[in-house]
Order: structure tokens, then sequence, then C-alpha cells
């Protein structure tokens, strides 16, 4: 194991358990506007949302329109009367709202910010995710909350990670771990970054190889293994 000075954590599905926290904004949503939410809806949801956050991240469309558009195909195919953007905006409000961690996340974030300097680095809408985050109890185990809206650029572009070693000039990027679930937007940033790369894998998906990460895990509390 190489002597890394800082963990560099992805947020959602990584120590925030992103897919319950869905679920329940748009179950919330929904009731709002007076629509029962199925299972259906739910699952078509989370297969749409996934579809433009990878065109997003892979530089396809921009922010807004991926908001935009991920709800214009989910309230057109259950032919719901509502205006996108009035959606998309109620459901950030409710995910700011929905702090919802992984088992074992808040002592192993104890744990490792005993040893480590530690940051989150996330793609996602600052208002947010500053505001999810910021509610957590794992807060006071990070120095910074690095988000794509204030970098001026998603993972996995160069820019990102630029901004990142901007804030963190004292470290070498080879003494940095980027820790997420995302192969391209964490993993491949990463790499891409000179950094090293651990990638949370809980579904065991098989990678073609043309990514390759230095590790890789099934559960986050894996890490203590192989850094404690």
């Amino acid at each position: 194991m190489a002597d890394y000075k800082l963990l560099l954590f992805d947020a959602d599905e990584t120590l925030f358990d992103f897919n319950k926290a869905m679920r329940v904004s748009l179950s919330r949503c929904l009731e709002h506007y007076g629509v029962e939410c199925s299972a259906e809806m739910l699952d078509t949801f989370d297969k749409i949302n996934i579809k433009y956050w990878n065109m997003y991240e892979s530089g396809k469309i921009s922010r807004p329109k991926m908001q935009k558009s991920r709800f214009e195909e989910f309230l057109s195919q259950f032919n719901i009367d509502c205006d996108p953007e009035e959606f998309d905006a109620l459901y950030i409000d409710n995910l700011a709202f929905c702090p919802f961690l992984y088992d074992g996340v808040e002592e192993l974030c104890r744990e490792l910010s005993g040893r480590y300097r530690m940051s989150i680095v996330t793609n996602g809408i600052a208002y947010m995710q500053r505001k999810r985050i910021e509610s957590s109890s794992i807060r006071k185990y990070f120095e910074h909350i690095i988000i794509s809206d204030d970098a001026g650029y998603p993972k996995p572009e160069k820019g990102f990670f630029d901004y990142v070693f901007r804030i963190y000039s004292d470290i070498p990027r080879r003494a940095a771990l980027v820790i997420g679930d995302s192969l391209v937007a964490d993993i491949k940033g990463g790499i891409d970054a000179g950094t090293a790369t651990c990638w949370v894998n809980p579904g065991g998906i098989r990678s073609d190889g043309t990514i390759k990460p230095d590790y890789e895990i099934r559960n986050i509390n894996e890490l203590r293994t192989l850094l404690l």
C-alpha cells in the first residue's frame, strides 16, 4: 500500500445512498402533484436519470439540458401534466434533505480522518449537494466539499481535478487516492489526473478492462483493510 496523504471521496453511491434519496424525493414530488408513486415509476426514473447523467458526464449535453430532459421524458412517459423545470426544482429541493448514508460510513470516516486528509469530490448541483452533505453526520471529517458546479467542470474532465489540486497544491497527485463507484467519472478521472484510484463496485460489474483502477472493493467498509 502506497503512502497516501489525501483521500478524495465521491459522494453518491459511495458514501451516500443516492438510490434511496432519489426514490424518497421523487415520491414526495409526485405526491405534491397528486400522483400516486409506483415501483414502475421509481425504476423508470432511475434508468432515465442514469442515462442523462451519463450524457452529461461524457460532455454530450449541458447540466441544465440534463435536468430538464430527464423530467420531460419521465413526465411524458406517465402522462403527468407538469412543467419539467418546475418538477426538477422541487425534486432538487427534496434531495437536499435526504442525507442517507450507507451502513458503517460514519464510523469508517471517523477512523480514516485520524490518519488522512479527506475531501468529498462530487458532480451535482451545488445547492443540493452542499446542503445534503453539510447536514450529514460525516461533514466534520472532510476538509472541503468540492462540487462540479464550483469547479466549472464535471468529473471526469481534467479541469475538475486541476481545480481540486489547486486547493491541494501541497500534495503530490500520486499521494492522493480517488475513491468512487463510477468507472468513468471517478476512476478514469482519477487516472487521467495522475492519482491512484479505488473502484467501489458493490454490484460486481465486469469491466471491459480499458479502465484499470489500482484497487477494487465491493463494500466501502473494505477500505479499512486497504488503508488502516
